[in-house]
C-alpha cells in the first residue's frame, strides 16, 4: 500500500524530525524566554506535599514547588510519587534502533517492511543526511526497559534475514544499534495531585507503532498550560486537563496497539486478506487510507479542541 502525504493530512504538513533537533528547538525557546534551566540533575526523591511538592536533587539539595510537572517518561519518578509504583507488563516485543547514512536522500518517504512476527520502519532525517531504522521483533522474554542497551548489528541482521533486498540494503549499513524491550504501562488513573501534574509517557505511555509519543506529550503541554492559565484552582486545572486529553490519548494508544498486531500477521488467510485489502485500497481509493487517520492528524489543540 502507498499513502500520499505530500499535502499532509487535513491540510497540514507531514514532517520527519530528529528528536534531538526537536529538543534543541524547545531548548532555544526556553532560553529566549529567560527561563532558568538546570541540566543533568537527578531527582533522588520526590514527595507530594500539601501545597505542592518537595524534591531532593542529588544527595541533599531539597527544594519545594507550588507546581511541578512530571514529563519524565515511562519510568517516571513523579508518577510513582502521585500513584505509587506499578510493575509494567512485557509485550513480547523488542525494538532495535539505528541511524545509518542517508546519502542525501531527499524524498521524505517512510517505508514500513512487514513480516510474520516482526517489522522494520525506515525514514530519512535532516534532509536525507541520515536514515532512522526501527526494527521490532517478537520474543518470549526480556528484562531491560532502557533506551540505551547496546545491541549487536549481526544479531539484528540475523533476526531480519528473511526480509527482501531493499530492507537488506538498509540493514547492511548498520554499525551501531541499541535494543530495548517494549513494556505496556497502563494509562494513569490520576494525572494530578495537588500541584503535581503528569505529562506524556509519565501519564499515558504508548507503544511506538503510531509515532505519536512525543506528539501526545506536546499536546499535553499546550492543554495543561491553558488549563493552568484559565482555571480558578489547581484542582480545577487538573480536571480540565484530563477531561480534554484522556479520550484522545486512549484512542491513540489503542490504535498503536492495533498496529503492533497488523504489522506482524502470520502466514494465512488473515494476512492474505489484510494485505490484499490494503493493496486494493491504495490503488482504487488512496484518499480513504489517509482519511482513516483524520481524527489523529486533523486534531489541533491550539484551537481549544
Amino acid at each position: 500500500a502507498r499513502l500520499d502525504l505530500s499535502d499532509g493530512v487535513a491540510g497540514r504538513g507531514y514532517h520527519l524530525l530528529h528528536r534531538a533537533d526537536l529538543i534543541d528547538v524547545l531548548s532555544e525557546a526556553v532560553q529566549s524566554a529567560d527561563i532558568p534551566t538546570e541540566l543533568g540533575v537527578d531527582v533522588a526523591k520526590l514527595s507530594v506535599k500539601r501545597g505542592g511538592a518537595q524534591m531532593v536533587l542529588g544527595e541533599n539539595d531539597t527544594r519545594t514547588a507550588e507546581i511541578l510537572i512530571g514529563a519524565d517518561g515511562i519510568r517516571s519518578v513523579t508518577r510513582a510519587a502521585v500513584l505509587g509504583s506499578a510493575k509494567p507488563k512485557f509485550t513480547g516485543q523488542v525494538a532495535w534502533r539505528a541511524l545509518i547514512p542517508g546519502a542525501g536522500r531527499k524524498d521524505a518517504e517512510v517505508r514500513v517492511f512487514t513480516g510474520p512476527g516482526r517489522h522494520l520502519v525506515a525514514y530519512p532525517l535532516r534532509g536525507g543526511e541520515l536514515i532512522n531504522l526501527v526494527a521490532v521483533e517478537e520474543r518470549a522474554a526480556w528484562t531491560g526497559e532502557g533506551w540505551h542497551i547496546k545491541g549487536e548489528a549481526e544479531k539484528l541482521r540475523h533476526a531480519f534475514a528473511t526480509f527482501g533486498p531493499d530492507a537488506q540494503a538498509l540493514l547492511a549499513q548498520v554499525k551501531t544499534v541499541h535494543v530495548w524491550g517494549l513494556f505496556r504501562h497502563p494509562i494513569a488513573p490520576q494525572w494530578s495531585r495537588g500541584g503535581v501534574f503528569l505529562m506524556g509517557d509519565a501519564a499515558h505511555p504508548t507503544l511506538p507503532f503510531l509515532a505519536q509519543g512525543a506528539n501526545l506529550a506536546l499536546e499535553d503541554a499546550w492543554v495543561l498550560a491553558r488549563a493552568l492559565d484559565t482555571s480558578r484552582s489547581l484542582k480545577a486545572a487538573g480536571r480540565t486537563y484530563v477531561s480534554q486529553r484522556r479520550a484522545r490519548v486512549e484512542k491513540a494508544i489503542n490504535a498503536a496497539n492495533a498496529n503492533a498486531k497488523n504489522y506482524h500477521l502470520r502466514w494465512g488467510p488473515r494476512r492474505f486478506l489484510g494485505h490484499s485489502a490494503l493493496r486494493l485500497a491504495s490503488r482504487v481509493a488512496p484518499g480513504a487510507l489517509t482519511r482513516k487517520f483524520q481524527w489523529l492528524y486533523g486534531h489541533d489543540v491550539t484551537r481549544g479542541g
